[in-house]
């Protein structure tokens, strides 16, 4: 029973997707939390690679949209 539920475990459901932004087509960078950290990926069509990370608590909270106009 127990391994079960383990395996019907939604991993996705622990990470939490900060903000986007596009760079060109085939180039994005990705901040995301995920277990306790903030990290910062550089994703393109090919590979995904982790740019930098700092422990959650530590980061500053990224504004959304409306917050940016002001």
């Amino acid at each position: 029973m127990l391994g079960d539920r383990w395996l019907q475990h939604d991993a996705s459901a622990e990470i939490l997707r900060v903000s986007g932004s596009r760079l060109s087509p085939r180039h994005h960078l990705h901040v995301i939390e995920w277990r306790g950290k903030r990290l910062l990926l550089g994703c393109t069509d090919n590979s995904i690679r982790v740019l930098a990370e700092v422990p959650a608590k530590e980061s500053a909270p990224v504004p959304n949209a409306e917050e940016a106009a002001r």
